[in-house]
């Protein structure tokens, strides 16, 4: 039964909200407190980490209730390219700008997919890096470097 339990991805889910919400009650517990009217550091950790418990009880009864497929395997070409993608654009942002950091980080991250399109990935690249200066460098004016060499 608890071998059931591990493998249902509702009780994986509720084992997690279970964890994260007892992390919060620890970092929590020498935290001022408060009330309501003054509330203290202390009371959002503790109260998420009260509301993740009870979220991750009622999932686990959910869990031993109805019986799930088993998690599939994970796509690990997938995650690697999503995680590679991610990490290389945040290294090439400050060097080189993102008029090459986010095309880069598109392409990586386009070859998750089976056989990446090139259009697809031109049209992508070069939206994400449009809405990208107009958000944070015009719109907002944060100073994130265009393109350095």
């Amino acid at each position: 039964m608890l071998r059931t339990f591990l493998r249902n991805p509702d009780g994986q889910s509720a084992i997690f909200f279970i964890l994260v919400g007892t992390a919060g009650l620890y970092f929590g517990r020498d935290l001022p407190f408060g009330s309501l009217r003054q509330m203290g550091a202390g009371f959002f950790p503790v109260c998420i980490g009260v509301l993740l418990i009870g979220i991750g009880m009622l999932v686990a009864v959910q869990a031993f209730r109805f019986e799930a497929e088993a998690m599939p395997k994970p796509d690990w070409r997938a995650l690697f390219a999503i995680t590679a993608a991610v990490v290389i654009a945040a290294l090439l942002m400050a060097s080189v700008g993102i008029v090459i950091a986010i095309p880069a980080m598109v392409a990586i991250a386009a070859l998750s997919a089976g056989r990446p399109r090139i259009a697809a990935i031109l049209g992508t690249a070069s939206g994400l890096t449009f809405m990208a200066w107009a958000i944070f460098i015009f719109g907002l004016g944060l100073r994130i470097p265009v393109l350095e060499f």
